[in-house]
């Protein structure tokens, strides 16, 4: 999924001659999402809902409006409205349901061998997060596992799970 989504914004700035604008599209699919809403308006991302038209990620229906071809899809491209100048968005809409599925997409963007995002400030929303009991049991091991790296050391999810922290899993 992440790779069709990574491919339009390939396209669209081979076609268009500038980059995808990730964080406005984002903003201003996000009220939509978090409205329950069933279609979405993007006139003012006119080119930007083509390409992705084209690519198949995105449908036009025919009032004009537009939905996307899977939720999955859509929460690819709602991640970025997390990230950036709008990172509180982690702590904030944490416990809205409409945007759960984001917590799971946010490790792969704020921590990877790109982005280089310090490792405790990772573990800050993870342990927020975990503070606010906004996500399932399952759901926090997961999220820790891809935010700290814990397959360089060799643990998986369950194990995070079952040990507490990576220190705690190692010193038994």
């Amino acid at each position: 999924m992440e790779q069709q989504v990574q491919r339009a914004g390939d396209e669209y700035a081979k076609t268009r001659g500038r980059e995808f604008p990730w964080e406005g599209f984002a903003d201003a699919i996000l009220p939509w999402v978090l409205d329950d809403a069933a279609t979405l308006k993007l006139s003012s991302f006119a080119a930007e809902a083509a390409t992705l038209n084209e690519l198949q990620l995105l449908r036009r229906l025919p009032d004009d409006s537009w939905r996307f071809r899977h939720e999955r899809i859509r929460d690819q491209f709602v991640v970025h409205a997390f990230l950036g100048k709008n990172a509180q968005r982690q702590y904030t809409l944490a416990s809205e349901r409409r945007v759960l599925a984001i917590y799971r997409i946010l490790p792969e963007k704020l921590y990877n061998k790109q982005t280089q995002v310090p490792r405790d400030s990772v573990d800050t929303v993870y342990e927020w997060l975990a503070a606010q009991s906004a996500a399932s049991d399952a759901f926090l091991p997961a999220f820790r596992y891809f935010y700290l790296g814990m397959a360089d050391i060799g643990l998986h999810p369950q194990e995070v799970h079952a040990h507490g922290s990576p220190s705690d899993a190692t010193a038994g």
